[in-house]
């Protein structure tokens, strides 16, 4: 039974649109399938399903070293990977740093720089390079890429329409290094090859990746007699990777879906992004977006007479949180952190809590359709044969039980017929970008 905190918050979310009840699970996972076939056919589509020229149904053999680069929106991770007889890789060096562009406006030329300076301890030991690039880009038949945009607030100015491969390899000649054999995959892919190649058996009926960090995406296995839009099958001379056959992983580009219905919270959050009208989705949920949007709501909570004691001040005067900052006032309401600072009272906690909790629902349930559309594409899976979805990003793992609230949707809104194991990566797309490297013949 609900008290009434509960209950006041319900109603608030429901009349603005910010409830889970206001997502319909069933349109919309039918909504997204249709887009998906769309961009599958090349048809007018808010999803990209963008080819990758990679496949998941047969894993990489043989020993060999691959640097891997992750370039996400907030941290850019910079790897070597060693991969043993039997396929098996083990990160040897790893270390972080922020992603170019991400605190301060950075030049096309000083973003590639920025990577081979990154890479500047390791680049004598592989002449191979996995870039798994973390932003809408075309990946090309030869497992390059051209950059469309830098999305999730990244600052790179002069990139639109680059080729990777060639800026890369200008970047290490102006650093007196030599060009490397590059391979570019998108993290969604790199988080399935990396499953892929630490997973001792294969008995899966298909493969989904979702990141769900500072941004949003999901990939999955499709057939390429599906792929209308590539005019004709690519054959052996048109690609790269060796395993590829009858499937290829295709990066739906999730982030860019703009069927669900937004609030007038996501469009004020829309309006402020650096590109007003793109990514809809990602910035309905994703991290980088997270606390803008939930400083929003509380503001239009303020503004609307939610709260009934003296927290409205507090909360009008609130500045920018970030999606850790509600993460951790959700484990302790009355911790010493940001939000909680803002309370007085347990009335204050209980309304600011219930409020959280119905955004987070709300996410979950959209992520949850979305994945579902994507899993059902790939049928379903059987008792014995389930769909191998493979999760990755700081969000999955740190939004206050993401997880839990994501499989209760899948649960109670997919019906029966639907299998799958869910893995929670960690270091996948490292893996899988180096994977990937060695891979390219």
């Amino acid at each position: 039974m609900k008290d009434g905190t509960a209950e006041r918050a319900e109603a608030f979310l429901i009349q603005n649109g910010l409830h889970e009840s206001c997502v319909d699970f069933d349109a919309q996972a039918a909504r997204f399938a249709g887009q998906m076939d769309a961009g599958l056919r090349g048809d007018v589509s808010s999803l990209q399903m963008a080819p990758t020229y990679l496949d998941a149904g047969a894993r990489a053999r043989g020993a060999g070293s691959a640097i891997a680069i992750d370039a996400g929106g907030t941290n850019l991770r910079i790897a070597l990977t060693e991969f043993g007889p039997e396929g098996i890789p083990e990160l040897v060096y790893q270390e972080k740093y922020p992603t170019p562009g991400s605190e301060e406006a950075i030049a096309k030329d000083g973003f590639f720089d920025s990577l081979v300076r990154y890479m500047g301890p390791i680049l004598d030991k592989s002449d191979r390079i996995g870039l798994c690039f973390s932003f809408p880009s075309e990946i090309l038949p030869d497992r390059g890429a051209r950059i469309l945009n830098f999305n999730k607030e990244l600052r790179v100015s002069g990139a639109a329409g680059a080729l990777i491969r060639p800026e890369l390899s200008t970047a290490l000649r102006r650093a007196g290094k030599q060009p490397k054999r590059v391979t570019v995959l998108n993290d969604t892919a790199a988080a399935l090859l990396g499953e892929l190649a630490v997973m001792p058996s294969q008995r899966y009926s298909g493969y989904v990746g979702l990141i769900y960090g500072t941004g949003l995406n999901i990939c999955y296995r499709e057939a390429i007699a599906n792929i209308a839009k590539l005019g004709r099958p690519p054959g052996p001379a048109d690609i790269a990777d060796t395993a590829l056959a009858a499937h290829m992983l295709i990066n739906t580009e999730c982030g860019g879906y703009d069927g669900f219905e937004q609030s007038a919270c996501d469009r004020a959050i829309d309006l402020s992004s650096v590109n007003p009208g793109d990514h809809i989705f990602e910035k309905m949920m994703s991290g980088a977006y997270y606390g803008a949007f939930v400083s929003e709501c509380l503001r239009h909570a303020a503004n609307s007479g939610f709260f009934e004691t003296g927290l409205p001040e507090r909360v009008r005067g609130l500045g920018a949180l970030t999606a850790a900052d509600a993460a951790v006032f959700m484990e302790s309401p009355a911790g010493g952190n940001l939000l909680a600072g803002l309370c007085r009272t347990n009335e204050d906690r209980m309304a600011l809590t219930a409020l959280l909790d119905g955004l987070y629902d709300r996410a979950a349930k959209m992520l949850a359709a979305a994945a579902f559309a994507v899993m059902r594409r790939s049928g379903g899976g059987t008792p014995g044969a389930p769909v191998c979805l493979v999760t990755e990003g700081s969000s999955f793992k740190k939004a206050y039980r993401f997880r839990e609230r994501f499989e209760s949707m899948l649960h109670r809104f997919a019906g029966g017929g639907l299998y799958y194991e869910l893995i929670a990566a960690e270091n996948h797309t490292l893996f899988g970008a180096a994977s990937a490297a060695l891979r390219n013949s």
